[in-house]
């Protein structure tokens, strides 16, 4: 853990560098990866608890961009969930190392469609970081910036950055007779809800419910695995015809502090949603102990829609969980 959060407190010290220059190609013989720098790196070694770690940074006025990696000790009996878990780690340790709090987008992402990787960032100082991780083989590889203010993370010089980065001489970093490759997503169960009137596309076959949220009875289909649910739940409101945008807004964030309450979670971060021809809703993310909680209320006519992923970490902000949220469609 200590040898993997030495990259990013190595960021956190003053920005001094100098103006930006243009980006030129770099690559790393013994890094195996490609990538581009606004100027020539500086290289470190550092180690701590028997891991070397080696970074290659370039400090601008504003921005300091790097790219480090280590070599871990991965068992060949280890889980392929617990060696993914092992980005989580890393993210949690760079972010505590600095007394950073995380600003809400990490998500889980794959280096060329094969390997398993992660997006975060966080904030500390007054400082913003936003980071790439990768596990290829037994390597593992952060991609990261650091700049004044949370545009420079998402302006068009630090896509060009983490969009470069590639990783070459794959083949060396792995186990002999290994592909690496992973493994096809599961199929998706669609089911079509005539009371509903709904369509959606669930991780595992769901079967129907009912449970009570508040004052509201909702019924519609839940999938269960030992990682999380997903479930998709309706309701009829007495809503009076003619009322107002902002009293329906008012019932919307209802459902959301409800749903909340339901599953003892606390709110991490919230936006507004649409379904359908601009039907409203929200779209909110939360914790609840050590599940994690991705929602989503709409109203429809007189009719409350929530959809819901609870779990573990890795399967709330999954590719799975996004798909299931974004399947669903009104009928």
């Amino acid at each position: 853990m200590r040898a993997r959060v030495a990259l990013v407190v190595v960021l956190f010290a003053a920005l001094s560098g100098c103006q930006q220059k243009p980006f030129k190609p770099y690559s790393s013989a013994d890094g195996k990866f490609e990538t581009i720098f606004p100027g020539e790196p500086k290289v470190t070694v550092t180690g701590a608890a028997g891991i070397v770690v080696k970074m290659y940074s370039v400090e601008t006025w504003s921005k300091t961009y790097m790219v480090g990696w280590s070599d871990v000790p991965i068992p060949k009996w280890e889980s392929e969930s617990r060696t993914k878990s092992r980005l989580f780690d890393a993210r949690d340790g760079a972010l505590n190392a600095v007394n950073a709090k995380s600003n809400g987008t990490t998500k889980v992402i794959t280096l060329d469609n094969r390997f398993p990787g992660i997006e975060f960032g966080g904030e500390a100082s007054g400082k913003h970081v936003r980071a790439r991780a990768y596990i290829v083989g037994h390597r593992l590889y952060q991609v990261l910036v650091v700049g004044n203010s949370p545009e420079l993370m998402t302006n068009q010089d630090a896509e060009d950055f983490f969009n470069a980065f590639k990783v070459v001489d794959v083949e060396g970093l792995l186990p002999p007779g290994s592909s690496a490759a992973l493994p096809p997503p599961p199929e998706m169960h669609a089911i079509e809800s005539i009371a509903g009137r709904f369509l959606a596309k669930y991780p595992v076959k769901p079967k129907k419910f009912t449970h009570a949220i508040g004052e509201n009875s909702f019924t519609g289909y839940v999938s269960e695995s030992p990682e999380g649910t997903c479930s998709i739940g309706y309701v009829d409101l007495k809503i009076p015809g003619g009322e107002s945008d902002a009293k329906i807004k008012e019932r919307i964030d209802a459902a959301r502090t409800a749903a909340l309450a339901d599953a003892s979670a606390t709110m991490t971060s919230e936006k507004e949603a649409s379904v359908g021809s601009g039907r409203p809703g929200r779209e909110f993310a939360a914790t609840a102990g050590d599940k994690h909680l991705r929602a989503r209320v709409f109203i429809v006519g007189a009719r409350l829609y929530q959809l819901t992923v609870l779990g573990t970490e890795s399967f709330a902000i999954s590719k799975d969980a996004t798909l299931f949220l974004d399947s669903f469609q009104l009928k």
